[in-house]
Parts: C-alpha cells; structure tokens; sequence
C-alpha cells in the first residue's frame, strides 16, 4: 500500500508501541500531511496501518492498508482480476523505501512456515537448557508491593514462592520431552498477592511471559508477548552500537547476591558507596503519579536507577522512571521542593544536591544500572526491545541536556 501513497499525503497512522507493556495508538491529523507530523519514533513504533492519497491515476482517492488493503473503487466485476493484478504488484513493488525504509526495521512476523521453525528453536533451547537468549518477563504492569511471590501452575502447592519468574525453575517442573507450543500455553505463571493470604493475583501463559531472541538467515526474531517481531540485522547492529557506546557509570557497585530482592540490594549498595538510597520514596504531591526521584544518588549529583534484569515489565518503567524524573528536575520547582524536602529526611547532607533553579545542561547524569545473572551477549544482557526502550531514553535525555551511562551488577549464582 506504501507503494502508492503519496509520502506527503498521509492522513491517519496506527501504531503499536513494541516494549514490555504494548501501547497501541491511532493517530489522525486535520488536513493530508507527511508522516514525520505524526510524531511517530520509527526505531520503537511499529506501523500497523496507514491511510494516504493514491499517486496512482488507476487507485483514485484515499487507501487504508495493514494486513489487508480497503479502498473505494468504480471497477466493475469483469475489470477486477485486471485491479488485483495492479495491486500485486504494488505489494511487491519496493517503492516504499525511498520515504518509508524504516517498514524494514520491525515487522510482526505471520507466515505460519517461519513461525513454526522459530518456535522449534526455542524449544530445542528450552530442552537442551541452553537459556543464554531466554527468560520470562511478566507482559503486564504489576503492583509489586502486593506481591508475595512468584510461582507456577506446574508446582507443587508447597513450594517456596521465587521474587521473580525464572525459565529454569520452570523447566524443572517438566520433563524435556513433555514441552511443547501447547503445553507452554497451557501451564501459566502465577503472582501471588502478599495482601489477600498468598491468593492468586493474576496470572499469564508462560508462552506470553518468554523472551527469546534468535538469529534466522538475514533477521533477528525475537519473542514478546506471545508474538513474533522480524528484526532487520542492520537495525539491530544500529541499536547495540548506540547502546556500547553509552559512557559505563563511575561508581563501583557491589555484586549482588543471588535471588536478592531490589530494597535489599539499594540498602546494601548505599552502604557499601556512600550513595544515597531513595528506593520507593515517592514524589506524591507535585506531580499527577507518585514517582522515585531515583533509586541512589550520588554525591557528585548522578542519579542511579537500578532494576533486576529479568523482573516482569520493570525495565521499560526504569527507562521511562529516569527520563520522567530528570524532566521533571529540570521543568517542574514544586518537583524540586519536594524533592528536596524528600531527600532532607534522609539525609541533610545530600539536600544540596537538587537545585532552587532550572539545572543547567550536563549539570546533573541519569544512570542506568541493570542487575542480571545473564550470560546473554548483548549490551547490559538486555534483550533487543529493552535496548531499543534504553536508546530512546537516553537520547531523549541527551536532548533535554542530561549526561546519561548504563552500568551492570551481576547476581551471584546459586551454589
């Protein structure tokens, strides 16, 4: 459909925002306009469907296309094997990447042939063990305070809630040869409230919760949510390079230990640095949602925000945490009151640290610091989405003048 839209001509865009938690948007404007009005960012919004003005004298007025294409037309019946023949080779035309190459980048992936082989991989990896490029992730928010634990539907009833799910205890709840695309499906993992006497508080298949990337021919294919993204290979190399680039923050955490809940871990690091913990110390009356300024913070005014690896749809809300703060510092002076006056509880020592006025640029570092027990070879361990969620921050950081850097902790292993 892209094919024969003109670039500038577009009226209405929908889009489905690819993180932890899908957002899924659609987008009109008054009058015919280009697609950058739409204020999309291409490397994280996948466009589902487009409606323009035909360039084409034989496609008259305006086309709707997503997985199907609508459009109003004269023709009648003999002359519609001659316009789905034009609109074929339309569709295969490659037009399109004069103004709309970054279609390329991210696409959902739908022929039933390449899912069924991506979904024998995972489950050659999930038997063999080999889970460098798997994980589970919780593919909802969740209200983690009221959360005692985690568990399986698999389990014995008996069994020790874990802080998070994690593929390998999942895996010894079954036999290799009893997984299956079905039986992922059919087994759940299971939040149980810490409110309501270890009641169940909600609930999703493990085949929604999996991440897993591969490597297949001239893509990257990645898992989410229980569905399939292509990835182009030069999209993704872009990612990683922004990502490595990134400055590694200069403050010397401790290593964590295994299955450490996040409270404990800050406590233990702000002891261990000197550092300022302010780990679920809420920003409440200045701003329309309660928000942490930050999870440690420095004494040379760098502001840490730390989140486990592999902890449910936590690290998309540590992106957008370290972004909403630092806009805040810098737009918001009943913002810097209170945090302030937050900070003064804790310590008068490091009140100095949030200014009366606007700071000025590169004054102040967002860091960001991701706790893993990944071998993952990727930038931080994170999987592919994550690091497109890091890449945006950052660079919208970068933008309002914020100094931004990545660090890792690594979790001790059992034994």
């Amino acid at each position: 459909m892209l094919n024969t839209v003109a670039f500038d001509q577009i009226k209405s865009v929908d889009a489905r925002t690819i993180d932890d938690n899908t957002l899924h948007t659609r987008r009109d404007v008054s009058r015919d306009s280009s697609f950058e009005a739409f204020g999309l960012d291409v490397t994280r919004d996948l466009v589902r469907a487009v409606t323009g003005t035909s360039t084409a004298d034989d496609l008259n007025g305006k086309l709707t296309g997503s997985d199907a294409l609508a459009l109003h037309t004269h023709a009648r019946v003999p002359e519609l094997p001659a316009l789905a023949e034009r609109l074929l080779a339309a569709y295969e035309d490659t037009a399109y990447q004069q103004h709309f190459d970054f279609i390329d980048y991210l696409r959902i992936e739908r022929r039933p042939d390449v899912i069924e082989r991506l979904q024998g991989q995972l489950l050659a990896a999930l038997r063999a063990g080999a889970l460098d490029d798997v994980h589970l992730a919780i593919p909802e928010p969740l209200n983690w305070l009221d959360v005692a634990g985690i568990r399986f539907s698999s389990q014995r009833r008996g069994d020790a809630l874990d802080t998070d799910p994690r593929i390998s205890v999942y895996l010894r709840t079954r036999d290799a040869a009893e997984l299956s695309v079905e039986r992922l499906r059919r087994d759940y993992v299971e939040a149980m409230s810490a409110s309501d006497d270890l009641q169940k508080l909600q609930s999703w298949s493990v085949y929604r919760c999996l991440v897993f990337e591969t490597q297949d021919g001239e893509h990257l294919y990645t898992l989410s949510g229980g569905e399939w993204y292509r990835v182009a290979l030069t999209f993704k190399d872009e990612v990683y390079d922004f990502v490595e680039r990134l400055p590694i923050l200069d403050l010397e955490l401790p290593l964590a230990s295994f299955g450490v809940r996040e409270e404990v871990y800050i406590q233990d690091a702000a002891a261990a640095t000197g550092t300022l913990p302010l780990d679920q110390r809420l920003v409440r009356r200045s701003v329309p949602d309660p928000i942490e300024i930050c999870d440690l913070l420095t004494s040379d005014g760098t502001f840490v925000h730390l989140k486990k690896r592999g902890k449910s749809s936590t690290l998309s809300h540590l992106f957008a945490q370290g972004l909403v703060s630092a806009e805040l510092l810098l737009q918001n002076p009943r913002f810097r009151d209170e945090a302030r006056e937050i900070i003064r509880g804790v310590d008068p020592a490091f009140e100095g640290l949030i200014p009366d006025g606007r700071p000025a640029r590169g004054e102040y570092e967002v860091a960001y610091v991701v706790m893993t027990r990944s071998n993952r070879d990727s930038p931080l361990t994170l999987p592919f989405f994550s690091l497109v969620s890091l890449r945006a921050a950052a660079l919208r950081l970068e933008n309002i003048g914020m100094s931004v850097s990545v660090g890792k902790v690594n979790e001790a292993r059992p034994g």
